[in-house]
C-alpha cells in the first residue's frame, strides 16, 4: 500500500516493483535485522538500520566518510564494507575490504574493534591468533552459526578464511577473483565469473561444482544467495537473476524498474533489491514456479545456516 514514506513508483508491467526507500548511496550488503526485525544495511563506510519510515540509525562509521579508525558508533571509520554478517542479536561482524581486515561492531556497546587481521596492512597468513592473520581485499563473510565458524572470502588471495575457535586455516578458491559466499543449510556456497556455483563439503573442506548458470559468462558476481542447492539469486551490478538449475529456467530481477544492482534480500514472495536511486522491493505472483515450490523456511530472508 502506498503511504507517504513509502515511495510507489517505478513499477514494471506486472505491477509488482517499486521503489521503497531513496537513498543517494550505493548498498553493498542487506539482511533482516536480528534485533529489530527490520533492515540492517551497509553502504561502503556505514552500517546502518532502517524500518523504511522515519526510524533510521547509523549503527556505526559514517555515511560518505572512510579511513580507519576503532571507537564508538560513528566515530569509528571503515574504508570498503564490502559485506557483512550478524552472529547474533549483539555482535556484527564487518569485512572492511580495502582496510583488509575483519572489523566487530557491539550493538550492546556500540564500540567497533578489529576482529582478524591487521587493518591497513595487506598479506597472506593463517594464523593461531587472529592478529596474526593477514587478508588482502576480504570481500564477504558469513557464518555458521551451528557450528560457530566464520568464512571469509579473501579474494585477492583466491581463498576463504575458515576462522573457528580463534584459528584460521584456509581453503582454496576453485577460481581466482572470486568475491562472494552464501550459507543455506550449514553448506557454504561460492560462484566465479563463469557461472559455476560451488559448494564446500563442510568435513573435508572440498570444493564441489553444483551447477553453471550459463547466462552468467564474464561477470563479476557482486551479490548471491542460495534458494536451496539448485537455485541461484546472483547480481553483477548490471543485472540480477534467479537461475533454477532444476527447471533451467532464467528469471530476471532488475529490467527497466531498477538499475545496477548491488546486492538483495529475500522474504516470503519478495526481494528487496538495492540499486541504483534506493532500495526496491519486487513482488512475485503467486503461481511464479521458482518461489512457489520453496518451502518457507528457506525464504527467510538472510544467508544464514538452520538449526
Amino acid at each position: 500500500m502506498c503511504t507517504p514514506a513509502v515511495l510507489c513508483c517505478c513499477r514494471n508491467e506486472h505491477d509488482d516493483a517499486r521503489l521503497i526507500f531513496s537513498l543517494d548511496v550505493s548498498v553493498t550488503h542487506m539482511e533482516t535485522d536480528l534485533v529489530m526485525g527490520s533492515l540492517l544495511y551497509s553502504d561502503h563506510y556505514s552500517l546502518v538500520n532502517t524500518d523504511f519510515y522515519q526510524d533510521t540509525q547509523v549503527i556505526s562509521g559514517t555515511p560518505k566518510w572512510y579511513g580507519f579508525k576503532d571507537g564508538d558508533n560513528m566515530d569509528a571509520k571503515f574504508r570498503e564494507i564490502a559485506s557483512f554478517t550478524q552472529m547474533n542479536e549483539t555482535h556484527v561482524l564487518v569485512a572492511d575490504e580495502l582496510n583488509h581486515c575483519i572489523r566487530l561492531v557491539s550493538r550492546v556497546t556500540g564500540k567497533t574493534s578489529t576482529f582478524a587481521g591487521s587493518c591497513r596492512r595487506s598479506g597472506m597468513s593463517d594464523g593461531l591468533m587472529l592478529d596474526d592473520v593477514r587478508f588482502n581485499h576480504p570481500s564477504a563473510v558469513v557464518m555458521d552459526s551451528r557450528t560457530d565458524s566464520i568464512y571469509v572470502m579473501d579474494s585477492g588471495n583466491s581463498r576463504i578464511v575458515l576462522i573457528n575457535s580463534g584459528v584460521a586455516i584456509s581453503i582454496n578458491a576453485p577460481e581466482k577473483d572470486m568475491r562472494v559466499l552464501a550459507m543455506h543449510s550449514g553448506t557454504i556456497y561460492t560462484m566465479g565469473e563463469n557461472g559455476a556455483v560451488y559448494a564446500i563439503h563442510p568435513q573435508t573442506l572440498e570444493f564441489t561444482t553444483l551447477f553453471e548458470f550459463p547466462e552468467w559468462k564474464k561477470k563479476t558476481v557482486q551479490a548471491m544467495t542460495m534458494l536451496d542447492s539448485q537455485t541461484v539469486v546472483a547480481a553483477s551490478g548490471e543485472d540480477a537473476f534467479i537461475f533454477s538449475n532444476s527447471s533451467a529456467r532464467v528469471t530476471p530481477l532488475c529490467e527497466d524498474y531498477c538499475k545496477q544492482p548491488t546486492a538483495f534480500l529475500h522474504g516470503i514472495n519478495h526481494f528487496y533489491i538495492a540499486a541504483q536511486g534506493g532500495i526496491f522491493v519486487v513482488e512475485f505472483m503467486p503461481d511464479d514456479e521458482i518461489l512457489a515450490n520453496l518451502p518457507e523456511a528457506v525464504m527467510d530472508g538472510n544467508n544464514r545456516s538452520k538449526s
